[in-house]
């Protein structure tokens, strides 16, 4: 289980081992998986996209899901002349230089 805590690696969405470990007070619905399956294929398309289209960092291993101060991905598109950068708490702010925020584990980046 995650337990509050961004995953390992730059795959975003859980994997199908890391959802069947997740402990669930009732049974979904058809109308929930169909909700989550519809998520989970929005995040994967996304991923794909800003990773193939400029440059994307993932520095989210280990950090706490609502940390406000640390940066756990940032990608700057092929054209665009600022970096999107993404928080703990999954508000986004744009900065004219990648951050480098020494509590995170080291990124790895695309191009």
């Amino acid at each position: 289980r995650l337990d509050g805590v961004f995953p390992n690696g730059r795959n975003l969405t859980p994997t199908p081992e890391q959802m069947e470990e997740h402990p669930r007070k009732k049974k979904a619905s058809v109308e929930e998986k169909n909700e989550i399956g519809r998520l989970m294929s929005k995040a994967m398309l996304f991923q794909m996209r800003i990773m193939q289209d400029g440059k994307f960092v993932y520095a989210g291993e280990g950090v706490k899901l609502g940390d406000k101060a640390t940066p756990i991905l940032w990608h700057k598109a092929k054209d665009a002349k600022v970096y999107r950068v993404i928080y703990g708490d999954l508000h986004v702010e744009d900065a004219e230089k990648a951050p480098h925020p020494p509590a995170t584990q080291p990124a790895t980046e695309t191009r």
